[in-house]
């Protein structure tokens, strides 16, 4: 009973003295004199009282201008950024800076709307990269394997105008059709699943650089059938992108012509792997010429040394292909002049590019190879690749104005990684954990249910702690899996989106994939939503900056237009005034009158 006692006051005393500091002390300076946490550690509770003041004033002042259009809209796509990604990477990034790594942001974390995306397929429970993408660049759900056709084309569809007649538009066919400008970077090949559903329709993801005719009816001189990278060059909206970045040149080289740099910049014998003897990068570079542009106002590079000589100044059209097939890992990559950028190099180029124009742009930027290394089981190197995705997200929010841009960051889905073990606070993400399992032998914090790192009871007999911490600090470390399969499978669970600026409120709550496209739509005025009353905003925007005789509005004015809430109540007071002026004239008339 004494204990028990002693335990209460203990309890009430505590928390009083909390409130007494509280109390005692302006909470501002406190705030102000504690920018980093540094004043207090996690061991006092003023330290997670200032913590969640901080965050509470933040998201108090953050609420967006509901009635505000977003003039630009860049979506960050993580390729198998599952939440369990998120988080890991989050570790990783505070452990790099020599911190536990908990209690690290990364940048999307501060983004002040966030929602859960349900990520199914029409067919499938379990999805695939490219019937993801179609989901949230069109709008609508379709089949596995399939981009930018609804539902109605199933995989391998034989009958090529069943392709063409239920072909879906894209964000980025709204955006260029609204007088927008757009691009695509991308860390995969271009012709890759994400990527593609930009701007292709095709019933097979894997016909990027051709058509398997043993499966369509009649031959392709007969059908209007298309590859992937053949419709970016041919067809719109791919023809008119004005950025255009990432990996794949075999997917535009006909079979007897030699890549010029090899793979990953090495001199090994690849040639293109196109059957038609079309060169497609000498076709787009044609079009360019033939669509009035000087050879200053449009480049195609494969290299650093390229993107960064580029005069960004006069530059309007820009394609680089920085490897013969996906781009190199950020930790494995050629980081000379010579070799590969990376991804938030890449973004700050599109970027400068596409803020030119008066209208805005629609960019999508994704870090496809997140994906790319769990397949292979190498959960260090996914990390590393979150880490540099985070790097451009942080790249694009210093380039551009914060109240014209919509920012989202989301996954196609989820990939079987797994963070498991009690792990002290602390604990290397990608090293250990300080148990064992029931057979006395140790294993890692992370982990996969399928996957390629499956090992046999006689494999981890062999294991001690001090070999198994070894060989995590390999990049190519294969994490273990519970299900041997020859590549991780996808998760079939929910992914987050977090979005901040202009009409980022609209995410919330559960939500479709296919509302992504719709809420861009939306928020920037675009397809289906130009005519939203929301829109007047963005329509006026675009008349001030294109005409040279007109002069901006009266901030005053410019609110009231912006606002429909703030014109309405506007008319009201000019109908009272006017009533009110008609009466004092009538009352002096009729005084003069007498």
């Amino acid at each position: 009973m004494f204990c028990l006692t002693a335990f209460i006051l203990s309890g009430v005393v505590g928390s009083s003295i909390v409130v007494s500091r509280l109390n005692d002390n302006n909470f501002n300076e406190i705030i102000n004199n504690n920018n980093n946490n540094n004043v207090f550690d996690e061991t006092d509770p003023l330290y997670w009282y200032v913590q969640a003041y901080r965050n509470l004033k933040q998201r108090q002042y953050s609420v967006p201008i509901p009635n505000r259009a977003a003039k630009n809209v860049i979506l960050f796509l993580g390729d198998g950024m599952g939440i369990s990604t998120i988080t890991a990477s989050r570790i990783l990034k505070g452990q790099q800076q020599l911190r536990k790594g908990e209690e690290a942001m990364l940048e999307m974390d501060n983004f002040p709307f966030t929602a859960l995306i349900k990520t199914y397929n029409v067919d499938q429970q379990i999805p695939d990269s490219a019937a993801t993408a179609t989901a949230f660049l069109s709008g609508v759900k379709n089949n596995f394997n399939t981009i930018g056709v609804s539902a109605k084309v199933k995989r391998n569809d034989p009958d090529c105008d069943s392709v063409n007649r239920n072909s879906i538009d894209s964000i980025f066919t709204w955006a260029l059709n609204a007088g927008k400008v757009a691009g695509v970077v991308t860390t995969t090949r271009i012709t890759h699943a994400t990527p593609a559903a930009a701007y292709a329709h095709i019933q097979n993801r894997k016909w990027e650089s051709n058509i398997d005719e043993s499966i369509i009816n009649g031959t392709l001189s007969e059908t209007e059938c298309k590859d992937i990278a053949l419709q970016l060059i041919e067809n719109d909206p791919g023809k008119r992108l004005s950025v255009i970045l990432g990996g794949g040149r075999k997917g535009f080289l006909p079979e007897f012509i030699k890549d010029p740099r090899g793979i990953n910049g090495e001199e090994k014998e690849k040639f293109g792997e196109r059957k038609d003897g079309r060169n497609l990068i000498e076709e787009w570079l044609e079009n360019q010429r033939y669509s009035g542009l000087n050879e200053t106002e449009y480049g195609y590079v494969n290299s650093t040394r390229g993107l960064r000589t580029l005069n960004y100044s006069k530059i309007k059209s820009l394609f680089g292909l920085f490897n013969y097939s996906h781009m190199e890992f950020d930790q494995l990559r050629d980081r000379s002049i010579d070799g590969e950028p990376s991804l938030s190099e890449m973004t700050e180029a599109a970027i400068r590019i596409l803020s030119k124009h008066d209208k805005g742009f629609v960019l999508l930027v994704e870090g496809g190879l997140i994906d790319q290394a769990h397949h292979r089981g190498y959960a260090s190197l996914s990390l590393y690749e979150v880490l540099e995705f985070d790097r451009a997200i942080r790249k694009a929010r210093k380039l551009l104005p914060k109240q014209d841009t919509l920012f989202l960051v989301t996954a196609d889905h989820s990939q079987p990684l797994v963070i498991n073990g009690y792990s002290v606070r602390g604990n290397r993400i990608n090293g250990l954990s300080r148990r064992k399992d029931g057979n006395q032998l140790p294993f890692t914090t992370l982990s996969y249910t399928s996957g390629p790192g499956f090992q046999t009871t006689i494999q981890r007999s062999n294991m001690t702690n001090v070999t198994l911490e070894q060989a995590t600090h390999d990049l190519k470390y294969r994490f273990h899996s519970a299900m041997p399969t020859k590549k991780s499978y996808h998760s079939g669970e929910d992914v987050a989106i977090f979005g901040i600026g202009p009409m980022s409120h609209l995410f919330g709550g559960t939500l479709e994939q296919s509302f992504i496209a719709h809420a861009i739509g939306f928020a920037s005025c675009i397809g289906p939503y130009e005519k939203e009353i929301h829109c007047r905003q963005l329509l006026r925007l675009s008349l001030s900056s294109s005409s040279t005789t007109t002069t901006r509005l009266p901030n005053a004015v410019a609110f009231i237009m912006d606002t429909p809430e703030m014109l309405i109540i506007f008319f009201i007071i000019a109908g009272l005034v006017f009533f009110i002026t008609i009466l004092i004239i009538a009352r002096i008339l009729f005084n003069v009158t007498r």
